[in-house]
């Protein structure tokens, strides 16, 4: 897998060492921290997206580790360390290259689940987290009931929020390209996924790398939190 896939557990990102287990130095932190200036909405967000972090490392960890174990058993075989022998029963002998055979099918959909299923539903809860996200957002900053708003044509939700941050809330920012590419990725993975599309859900994510979302998603975040401290929103708040 790329290394652009790799994830990292949350406390790594804020230490500085080597990683023993392969030698490479852990990232530059790519979550969102929020600014030392206390609100509830956005640390609330910033530790939201810390546990939704960790809980796709123990998924891709787990689901390598499983591979592993298949793979370091079948080159056992392969290479004669071990063998599968029956010895009691109705059904006795070598039973290795059956074992082998079993064994490169389980690893055959392993991998698939490990660079697919696995990164599918990360990204997925990486979309679904940056839309509750914004949402929370909404809904604290706007003067008006969000709900009255309507989607333009071809809107999507996350859109709309940003729309209503910007117009209705007045918080100034500016979303990236990168952003806006992964937001219309994010729209069309989830639709085909929702859809039974799965061939299309693994295109899609095929050319997505995880750690560069997580990081276009925390850049969208502190650049509507630098504008929402200069709003009215942050003005009541500082002087709370």
């Amino acid at each position: 897998m790329d290394e652009k896939d790799l994830l990292f557990w949350s406390d790594d990102l804020q230490a500085d060492f080597i990683n023993e287990e392969d030698g490479k130095t852990i990232p530059d932190d790519y979550l969102f921290r929020p600014d030392e200036r206390f609100s509830n909405e956005f640390w609330t967000i910033a530790t939201e997206m810390t546990q939704l972090n960790d809980y796709c490392v123990l998924l891709m960890q787990e689901t390598s580790k499983k591979l592993k174990v298949l793979k370091s058993e079948f080159g056992d075989l392969e290479s004669g360390k071990s063998r599968l022998i029956i010895d009691e029963g109705p059904i006795t002998g070598d039973f290795t290259a059956e074992r082998m055979m079993m064994l490169s099918e389980e690893i055959h959909i392993w991998k698939d689940t490990y660079a697919f299923i696995t990164r599918a539903t990360c990204l997925l809860l990486l979309s679904a987290f940056l839309e509750k996200s914004l949402k929370t957002l909404c809904d604290s900053f706007s003067p008006s009931d969000i709900s009255s708003f309507k989607r333009k044509n071809r809107e999507s939700k996350p859109d709309m929020y940003l729309r209503i941050l910007q117009t209705d809330c007045l918080v100034k920012f500016k979303e990236s390209k990168e952003n806006k590419s992964l937001r219309n990725k994010f729209r069309v993975i989830r639709n085909a996924f929702a859809h039974g599309d799965w061939e299309e859900v693994r295109i899609k994510v095929g050319g997505i790398h995880l750690r560069q979302s997580f990081t276009s998603v925390a850049n969208l975040l502190s650049q509507i939190e630098e504008g929402a401290w200069l709003s009215s929103w942050g003005e009541k708040s500082e002087i709370s």
